[in-house]
């Protein structure tokens, strides 16, 4: 008789998630054993978090067993699940009182974003300040995970009036802080160079 093993995302080992099976067709008695590799998805529907990795024998409870409390293994090991974006590349050109701004916007994590804005700003350090001079923004409707990347050139005008001197161009992703990452400390990146204003 064939039996299914099913596959579960446990948060503390408690409320699961399943995210795949894999049919195991027979298994003879006498301590025989069935092991595989299986490709599992993780739902986007899954919240972020910490989880174990737990399988579940006979998941369909389709075969009569003289112990049915040893059905359930799990992972000693942790995974965290849930989007990580961060700025991968940012570069730009000035152009008489307009900047071009050519950024990548990547999701390191193994889950897929929602929509989240990037911002831009003149800065006369490497750190960013919200006192930094505000550029403009680009908005992003999703990002998938697994290092999925989304590129684009925009062009800013240089807001008048600024002190003369040297920026550099700071790009802030999800600056509306809309989407809870992996990681919240990799979402600033500044150019190398530097651009007189005005």
């Amino acid at each position: 008789m064939s039996q299914t093993v099913g596959a579960n995302c446990f948060a503390g080992k408690r409320g699961g998630t399943l995210i795949g099976t894999r049919d195991v067709p027979g298994l003879a008695g006498g301590s025989q054993y069935s092991s595989a590799t299986t490709k599992l998805a993780i739902p986007d529907a899954t919240p972020d978090g910490t989880y174990y990795v737990c399988a579940y024998s006979d998941s369909g409870q389709m075969v009569d067993e003289l112990n049915e409390a040893n059905n359930t293994r799990c992972t000693a090991a942790t995974y965290l699940i849930g989007p990580d974006l961060a700025v991968s590349a940012l570069s730009a050109t000035k152009s008489g009182v307009a900047m071009y701004v050519t950024d990548t916007q990547r999701n390191l994590g193994n889950q897929g974003a929602g929509a989240f804005s990037v911002a831009f700003y003149l800065s006369l350090d490497a750190a960013f300040n919200p006192s930094d001079t505000f550029l403009g923004s680009r908005s992003l409707t999703s990002l998938a995970g697994g290092g999925i990347w989304n590129s684009k050139t925009t062009r800013f005008a240089i807001p008048s009036g600024m002190a003369v001197g040297y920026y550099r161009v700071l790009a802030v992703t999800d600056s509306g802080a809309v989407v809870s990452e992996l990681n919240e400390a990799n979402n600033t990146k500044n150019t190398t160079g530097t651009y007189r204003v005005p």
